[in-house]
């Protein structure tokens, strides 16, 4: 079998808005343009990861979930003479939110691998444990052993990953999911 047919299949609509201000100042020496926009793209397509035992070589498309993108944008340019020499100095400020609004899954997560959608969130932000610390040394290895009272990751070493919320008798809260930064 190659891909499965998804028969619920549509495209993406965008709708954006923006506004915007382009002005010269300074007898022409500068300029400025300022924009603020809105974009809302429903129906987002990506490729979703079918389980092995699904029996598609291919995974299949969905229609996953509706983001808003909002941001602004700032271009300053300013133009001056020194002599025979023209110079030009520029620069531009560019700010964007990323925001998922719903999920085609009752607005339950998608988990893509190391990435996640999820309402509220980046598109595709990156879903994972929460490193609290790096063994260094040796020490390091033998303290954190010292104070842990399951060892079912095996021994550690230098250069080993702690995670936060690893279970250990200062505290009972289990493991913690989140947004890595």
């Amino acid at each position: 079998f190659g891909r499965i047919a998804n028969r619920i299949l549509s495209w993406e609509t965008v709708t954006t808005s923006n506004i915007g201000f382009d002005g010269l100042f300074f007898n022409n020496s500068l300029s400025v343009t300022a924009e603020y926009y809105t974009r809302l793209t429903e129906d987002i397509l990506q490729t979703v990861d079918l389980p092995a035992t699904a029996g598609f070589i291919e995974n299949t498309v969905e229609n996953i979930a509706s983001v808003s993108n909002t941001g602004i944008e700032v271009n300053l340019n300013y133009n001056f003479k020194i002599g025979e020499v023209g110079i030009n100095i520029g620069g531009n400020i560019t700010t964007v939110n990323n925001e998922v609004l719903s999920t085609n899954r009752d607005n339950n997560p998608i988990n893509l691998g190391d990435r996640r959608i999820e309402v509220g969130q980046p598109i595709g932000f990156i879903w994972g444990y929460k490193v609290d610390r790096i063994l260094q040394t040796q020490d390091e290895v033998d303290a954190y052993e010292a104070e842990i009272s399951d060892n079912a990751g095996g021994a550690k070493g230098p250069g080993d990953i702690v995670f936060q919320n690893s279970f250990s008798p200062s505290d009972e809260e289990g493991v913690e999911k989140g947004a890595v930064p």
